[in-house]
């Protein structure tokens, strides 16, 4: 039946003609009194089967199988008059029969409100899958149309055929002029294919009807197809058309999709009549339209909410909807009525233009506490088709447009023009709004009519598009204390303007400073006087003729004044450019401006440059190194004298001259050069200049040197040996050693100062050069005399040279009586090695040596050279030194020889016992392989190896024993290895291996023996083989329990063979009863028998 809804004005057009007919059938009714009052019936759905009801209309729903199917029950509810209810208990209804589910009476659908997710009607598994969609309402558009309820379902996976125009992949159909409620419901995963409508929800309606959501989510649905040449799709979530009212309360819309306009939801009114649509406390999040080609007025419009309507939105939000065309959140589209958006937030949404939201209609919505944010490219845009008011303010062209602190008459410019295409319509008004510190004094334009004691101007006449209004003038005095800046606006409304983002226009005026006055006034030269004041301006600076120059740092009292010195412009704070000084008085004007540029103030300073000086005058005269003059300094005296040591060979004079811009020069030069003194008399010329350069002063200085008394060696050298202590000038005597074999040296003195003159040993020598010295063995006294320049000042310096005794500790041959000395001998190598071999016990080492005059030790034992030292050798290495003491007995030469012994490769035993047994053959330690045999009785044995050479080590059975004591050994029955290893010192080994043969056990007897029931007699004893029991006839069986002496026996009863300590059951007869048990020993030839004649009684029963 899809094809009825190929047109929706088509559709429409119908149902307004079958409204009349019902309502003029219900105005019969009433009027004959006809009042057919209907039976509602209820059903509970007892199958999550698709199944069809047997018998529609009946009253009963039932299908094939008895139960009630939700199809069933529908068939039922659509005949049967009156408002129905299905009680749809949880879990998930699928439908199987390849049909929609069809509602065409008035029904109310009840699932689980608290959890409508646990109750699921479903078209199929997925969307894809599904060939129709989930319900139909009203499938024959009967104009009355039906009221239906819908409470605690989940809608989902259904697919609305590919018919233009129509859709509902959910729930589609037709209200008419009746009411369908959807309350506490989710409706999802659903699709409108082809260029469907409503992905989830398609539903229309007449001005009568009403459409009521409540607490519903509609979520993850699509309108339309991606592979589709156009996108023609309205509503991925929801798709409202016609006239019906729409109250829409805590309704969540997200992650729809429409392949065109609308991701979350679109609502179309069919006439421009006004119609009440309502959107409470809901949101629009994560919606998606899309365009073919995404861009500008493309066709996927409103990712959020496409609002066709008037309408009234209070407390929801549109957050990240995105649209390929225009507005992310919102697109309005209404050209009747107005929309009120109360407490909306629209942030983080994204489109082409409008992200936020974009207007299309013929005003702009009204909005109270409402926030529009963060959303791309930007919040708001408008059909620039439309009308968009926008207003300025600024001030007018200098002069009047300049506002200073304390100006009367400064004026404003207020614009208002129409930036968009349309025409104005309706009153406009402009209120502008002054800061503190602006007092408006008359407000005026042509054309308006304007009040300054409310500063708003207002007019009626259209604006055209693209025009603007003639300006207004807003004329204000400005306060003395106005603060720097200031923000004034201008707000524009009325017009029937779309875009009201730009209805408000601010300036932040600059109110300049009339300040001209100076902080600070600074010169780079001289002292202004009278001290700086900024209300003072006139100053004085006296400056010497030397000062041609001078800079000029002015600071401002307000930063943005501005400043000139002498007409250049200055950086306050810092130094104008240096301005030229004549002798005489030079006026130097600084002029500040103040911000405004009108008001100045000029400040003057007169500088008054000096002429030249002929003052030639010294005020000091000093000499350099602590020198004082002989005669007291005055300006007037001009001859002086001064006596310095011969030690002072230049100094400095230091001239102060009286006028700075003298000068002066000693001997010439300047006053800063050292001057060089001869030894006696020296004249130095002090020549003061004026500073006119003709008049002159001279002062002199005459220095008397003193002769040198310097008799200090300035060095002292000997060609061996080393002075002690090092020498120094101060330091007279020395001492000094040289070997046996220095048999002279040579002495060598510097003097200090080259005048002196100087002896060795009362010889005569030039200063620097050596005199050779014949030395004896010990001590020699060696004086050295210095006579300085003044010929009475001498200085006499000591040396006392030892020449010691022979040193020579080498030895000239070393032998030794065995082995060979590694490496070969030679005088400067002290360290050998030599090997013997093991039979080899000592040694003779023979040192010879090199002086006769040393002495000679071999292991601290004195002997003489030539002569051998007998030396023991232990296994290893052993350390012989040879210590050689020279004549003068304290050089020593110490020879080390490391001899080897080879360690023994004896692995013999000497004896080889046992504690039990005899050894077969008898011991020899070249015999390596023994056997012996003992007793069963015999559990262990000791086996004691005695070692032929002591240093050997022995292990028995892998453990280490002393030489000569017993290794004790567990001996299993039958044959049994016990190996002795022995390893001689160098690691060489031998094993003897010993045989020992232990004999089987021969012990046949039991333990223990013990019935069941009766008693052994005698009592059990191991050497007692014979015993008697006797038992009652009610015993027919007794259980035997043997237990072996000796654990390797084996034990039978009866010739059954058991288990030491276990029982054998016997079954016994009337009369005596012979049980025997034999005992074999672990030999297997040893055996005992036990026999136990047990009597039963006989039977007593006499019954």
């Amino acid at each position: 039946m899809e094809d009825r809804h190929a047109g929706p004005k088509q559709i429409l057009v119908g149902r307004k003609l079958l409204f009349t007919l019902l309502w003029l059938f219900f105005a019969i009714a009433v009027w004959f009194g006809f009042a057919g009052a209907a039976h509602a019936a209820s059903f509970t759905v007892t199958t999550y089967s698709d199944t069809t009801d047997i018998a529609p209309g009946n009253g009963e729903c039932r299908d094939i199988s008895g139960q009630c199917s939700l199809r069933a029950a529908l068939m039922e509810t659509n005949i049967l008059a009156g408002e129905d209810e299905i009680v749809i208990p949880a879990g998930t209804y699928t439908l199987t029969t390849g049909q929609q589910l069809e509602i065409r009476d008035h029904v109310k659908l009840t699932g689980n409100s608290s959890n409508p997710g646990s109750t699921i009607i479903q078209a199929s598994t997925n969307a894809v899958s599904a060939t129709h969609r989930v319900l139909e309402i009203n499938p024959d558009l009967n104009a009355a149309g039906y009221n239906v309820t819908i409470e605690g379902l989940t809608i989902r996976n259904g697919k609305a055929p590919a018919v233009s125009g129509y859709g509902g992949g959910g729930i589609g159909g037709d209200v008419g002029v009746s009411t369908t409620t959807i309350s506490h419901s989710v409706i999802s995963g659903n699709l409108a294919s082809g260029n469907g409508y409503g992905g989830g929800i398609y539903l229309s309606g007449a001005a009568a009807g009403k459409v009521r959501m409540t607490d519903v989510t509609v979520s993850g649905n699509k309108a339309g197809e991606a592979s589709l040449t156009g996108y023609r799709s309205r509503g991925g979530g929801v798709y409202f058309e016609g006239d019906m009212g729409l109250e829409l309360t805590d309704v969540a819309v997200q992650s729809n999709t429409s392949y065109g306009l609308g991701g979350g939801m679109a609502i179309v009114s069919e006439t421009a009549s006004l119609r009440n649509v309502s959107i409470t406390d809901s949101s629009f999040t994560g919606n998606t339209a899309i365009s073919k080609t995404a861009g500008p007025d493309t066709e996927g419009r409103a990712g959020g909410l496409y609002l066709g309507s008037p309408a009234v939105i209070t407390g929801t939000q549109f957050a990240n909807n995105t649209a390929g065309g225009d507005g992310g959140g919102l697109v309005l589209d209404f050209f009747t009525g107005s929309v009120g958006l109360n407490n909306v937030t629209i942030n983080a949404n994204t489109a082409q233009r409008g992200g936020g939201m974009y207007i299309n209609a013929y005003k702009a919505p009204d909005m109270t506490s409402s926030s529009i944010y963060g959303n791309t490219p930007n919040d708001v845009d408008v059909n620039p088709e439309g009308t968009d008011m926008e207003v300025t303010i600024a001030p007018a062209a200098a002069p009047g447009g300049i506002f200073s602190q304390g100006k009367t008459g400064a004026h404003y410019l207020v614009t208002v023009k129409n930036t968009g295409k349309v025409k104005s319509g309706g009153n406009v008004s402009v209120t502008v709004t002054l800061p503190t510190g602006l007092t408006a004094t008359s407000m005026a334009g042509n054309g308006w009519t304007c009040s300054t004691g409310t500063l708003t101007c207002t007019r009626s006449d259209a604006l055209t598009g693209e025009s603007g209004y003639p300006v207004i003038d807003l004329t204000v005095n400005v306060a003395q204390d106005a603060p720097r800046t200031v923000t004034s606006s201008a707000k524009v409304s009325g017009g029937n303007e779309l875009d009201i983002d730009n209805d408000t226009g601010i300036h932040e005026t600059t109110i300049l400073s009339r300040d001209s006055s100076l902080s600070n006034l600074l010169t780079s030269k001289g002292t202004l006087e009278p001290l700086f004041a900024s209300g003072t301006l006139a100053y004085t600076v006296n400056v010497g003729y030397v000062v041609d120059k001078l800079a000029i740092t002015p600071a401002v009292h307000e930063s943005h004044a501005t400043v000139k010195v002498k007409g250049a412009a200055v950086t306050s704070g810092q130094p104008s450019g240096l301005i030229d000084l004549t002798v005489g008085d030079n006026a130097i004007p600084v002029l500040v401006t103040a911000e405004d540029g009108i008001t100045t103030t000029t400040y003057t300073i007169t500088v008054n440059r000096a002429p030249k000086s002929t003052n030639a005058n010294l005020s000091d005269l000093t000499v350099s190194g602590g020198v004082t003059l002989n005669e007291a300094f005055s300006a007037n005296t001009l001859s002086y004298t001064a006596n310095v040591d011969h030690e002072i060979d230049s100094l400095t004079v230091t001239p102060t001259v009286e006028y700075p811009q003298a000068t002066v020069t000693v001997n010439g030069n300047p006053a800063s050069d050292p001057v060089n003194l001869n030894v006696g008399d020296n004249a130095i010329s002090v020549v003061v200049t004026a500073e006119d350069g003709t008049t002159k002063k001279t002062y002199t200085i005459t220095v008397t040197r003193a002769k040198s008394s310097n008799a200090d060696l300035g060095a002292l050298a000997l060609s061996a040996g080393t002075l002690d202590p090092v020498f120094a000038a101060g330091t007279e005597s020395y001492t000094a050693s040289v070997g046996n074999a220095v048999t002279s040296i040579d002495v060598t003195p510097t003097v200090a100062d080259s005048t002196a003159t100087v002896t060795v040993n009362n010889d005569t020598i030039n200063s620097g050069s050596p005199k050779n010295v014949t030395l004896n063995v010990g001590t020699n006294t060696i004086t050295v005399v210095v006579t300085a320049q003044d010929g009475t000042t001498t200085k006499t310096y000591t040396i006392t040279v030892t020449r010691a005794k022979s040193s020579n500790a080498d030895l000239s041959a070393l032998t030794l009586s065995a082995g060979t000395l590694d490496p070969v001998f030679a005088s400067g190598t002290e360290s050998y090695t030599a090997s013997v071999g093991n039979a080899v016990t000592s040694i003779d080492v023979t040192p010879t040596v090199a002086d006769s005059t040393a002495t000679v030790k071999v292991n601290n034992d004195t002997i003489n050279s030539g002569s051998a030292k007998n030396v023991t050798l232990g296994v290893g290495t052993n350390t012989v030194t040879v210590i050689v003491t020279a004549q003068d007995g304290t050089t020593t030469k110490t020879y080390t020889i490391t001899v080897t012994r080879a360690k023994s490769s004896n692995a013999d035993l000497n004896a080889l016992t046992l504690s039990a047994g005899t050894l077969d053959p008898v011991f020899a330690s070249g015999t390596e392989s023994y056997t012996a045999s003992v007793g069963n009785a015999v559990t262990s044995i000791d086996v004691t190896p005695t070692v032929a050479d002591s240093t050997a080590t022995v292990t028995v059975n892998n453990d280490t024993i002393n030489s000569g004591s017993p290794k004790n050994v567990t001996l299993n029955a039958g044959t049994n290895t016990v190996t002795v290893v022995v390893t001689a010192q160098d690691g060489t080994t031998k094993t003897y291996t010993i045989t020992v043969t232990r004999a089987k056990s021969s012990n046949a007897d039991l333990s223990a023996l013990t019935l069941s029931d009766g008693t052994l007699d005698p009592v059990f004893a191991a050497g007692t083989e014979s015993y008697t029991a006797s038992v009652g006839n009610a015993i027919t069986s007794i259980d035997v329990t043997p237990t072996v002496a000796d654990s390797t026996a084996t034990v039978k009863v009866n010739n059954d063979t058991i288990t030491s300590g276990n029982a054998k059951n016997v079954t016994l007869n009337v009369g005596a009863n012979t049980i025997t048990v034999v005992v074999t020993a672990q030999d297997g030839t040893t055996t005992k028998t036990y026999t136990i004649t047990v009597t039963r009684a006989k039977s007593s029963n006499a019954d």
